[in-house]
Parts: C-alpha cells; structure tokens; sequence
C-alpha cells in the first residue's frame, strides 16, 4: 500500500504504506491509521484524502481545524465524495452552547454534505480549533448509498458549541476520495488536522 494523501496549498502529509507480511492482520473492528494531514504555514484551500484503499469496512476521520473567517460563530464546513459537485447530498444536524440549541438541514442544492461549525475561526479565542470525529459506514458497498455520522465540537468567543450530524451522498459509488473544505472562509489555518483510519470488518 503506496502514500494515499493529496492536499491543496499549504499541508503536509504522511501516508502509511504496507505493513509487511510479517505482521499479524488486525482484528475485526480495529482501528487502522491510514494518513495525516497538517497544515503548514500557508492556508490550506482544502484537505484531501485520494487513493483510499478498499480493505477496509468503515472510514473514519478525527481532526482539528481552525478558518479564515473573522467572525465568532465558528466556521462551518463541506465533505465532498469522490470529487463529485453534483446535488446529491443531504445532511442534517443539532446542537447547542448552553444556552442556544441550533438545528438545520440541506438537500440537493449543496455540492457536499454541511457539517455545521466544524472549526473555530479568526473572531474565535486565539489558538482554539473545533473537534471532529465522522464516520463513513460500508464506504465500498456499492449495494447502498453512502452514508455519514458525525461529531463535533469547538471553542468559540464567549461559549462552546458541541453537535451531532449525519449526512448521505445518493451514490453506490465506493468512495475513494474524500475532501473537506470550508464553508465560510478561504482556507484552513496552520496547525489544522485531519487523520484517516480505516476500521477492519
């Protein structure tokens, strides 16, 4: 298995290769780190996972992230599938910061699933990022759409936000790629992260 990460401007990668034939297979539902993305000095447009291997049963993506936008509401954002811009997504999602809940849904007129305040931003408390855990079940079964669930959380100006979101791409395709931009801003910040796993089955 060759490096299987592209980015766009400003990250760097590592991708993890074979494993050797010496190394015992790992167990059912066990987690496999895949490859890492940083982003460095200069902003990132978006963050991309290409080449994703078939060997596994579900994906899974854990990371940090921090926009452009000088707003305090937290930077929202997109996941999209195999490099497909058509109006075939929908999500919804919930949460709340203690005060306020927030609720919201979208479908066919994105280009991607929206996972809402994904990532803190620039009008955000200084060096903060939002949390994110998403999950891409049966990724390759091309028997069913795709379908995505989500956590995520983030520290904002004067409170925190924390919510729940679950998406579907109306495509059989096996996904291959996945790429998360941001919806508010013109990038991601430096130090923002995201590490693929892929779960045994």
């Amino acid at each position: 298995m060759s490096p299987i990460v592209s980015t766009l401007a400003g990250a760097s990668a590592r991708g993890y290769g074979g494993l050797g034939a010496s190394v015992a297979s790992a167990a059912v539902g066990a987690y496999e780190s895949i490859a890492t993305v940083t982003v460095g000095a200069s902003t990132a447009a978006s963050i991309a996972f290409t080449s994703i291997p078939s060997t596994y049963q579900h994906l899974q993506i854990r990371g940090i992230l921090r926009g452009t936008p000088t707003y305090p509401d937290g930077e929202y954002g997109f996941v999209r599938i195999n490099g497909d811009a058509s109006s075939i997504y929908s999500a919804t999602y919930q949460g709340g910061n203690g005060t306020v809940a927030f609720s919201g849904a979208f479908g066919g007129t994105t280009s991607s699933w929206v996972i809402s305040q994904i990532g803190t931003t620039n009008g955000d408390l200084a060096n903060t990022f939002g949390g994110n855990i998403w999950d891409f079940l049966d990724y390759k079964d091309t028997n069913k759409n795709r379908t995505m669930r989500g956590w995520l959380a983030n520290g904002r100006q004067t409170t925190g936000t924390a919510g729940l979101a679950a998406g579907s791409y109306r495509s059989t395709s096996a996904i291959t790629s996945i790429e998360v931009l941001p919806g508010g801003g013109s990038g991601w910040l430096q130090y923002s992260t995201l590490a693929l796993y892929g779960i045994k089955g």
